[in-house]
């Protein structure tokens, strides 16, 4: 262990895989069954999917994901659509922004788990953070832990605080994150070029700072 149980707070998905193979266990069927029958369906979430861990094709209609390589002096485009679906329980899930738009308020309406479990996905430990995301690299509480059951917690300088999640593969980044009394959602889908290395974050910030805190576009 790096460090003693409840002493200091690191992102790690690996929880997420345990989680995906224990529900497997215990209900007999697979993570995209019971993904589908228990959020996806009542929701009625029909663009977003689970995919196979063994199949890279992605359902028609997509958006295409690109990334810039460079070889030579000359700078090409590469289509990288077709990627291992490796995530899996962790957040290997295919959306829409319009999709995420409905699932991010029915979770905190706790319109997915029960009440208890609702609470502590709005309850961050108060411990340092010593990992490398940089959700918890930023704002008036940087350096202190910002990941709860499933959400992050994300001060902002206007002293607005907002909860959600980003995630990424190559060729794509998408954020879902609102004000606990959804007075304001903001959900974005972009297909940035730089392959995961942060180039995309100047567009984020200034999406953000629409919805959430207009200082933050000139942040970067």
């Amino acid at each position: 262990m790096a460090f003693a149980p409840g002493t200091q707070q690191r992102y790690n998905g690996t929880n997420y895989f345990v989680a995906g193979l224990l529900l497997e266990k215990v209900t007999g069927r697979t993570y995209a069954q019971e993904a589908q029958r228990r959020i996806l369906r009542p929701l009625r979430l029909d663009d977003t999917y689970v995919l196979d861990r063994h199949d890279p094709h992605l359902p028609q209609p997509y958006a295409h994901g690109y990334n810039a390589v460079t070889e030579n002096g000359t700078t090409t485009l590469h289509d990288v659509s077709r990627q291992s679906p490796w995530p899996w329980a962790e957040g290997g899930l295919i959306s829409t922004a319009a999709d995420l738009t409905r699932l991010l308020p029915a979770i905190f309406r706790g319109e997915i788990v029960p009440a208890s479990e609702l609470s502590e996905m709005f309850t961050v430990p108060d411990v340092p953070y010593t990992g490398s995301a940089g959700n918890c690299s930023n704002g008036p509480d940087a350096g202190k832990a910002c990941f709860s059951a499933g959400l992050v917690r994300t001060a902002l300088p206007n002293g607005v605080t907002v909860w959600g999640k980003t995630g990424g593969a190559p060729g794509y980044t998408s954020g879902l994150f609102a004000t606990r009394d959804l007075r304001r959602v903001l959900v974005y889908s972009i297909n940035p070029t730089g392959n995961l290395n942060g180039s995309e974050s100047r567009y984020v910030l200034r999406i953000a700072a629409a919805t959430f805190a207009p200082g933050l576009a000139g942040t970067r």
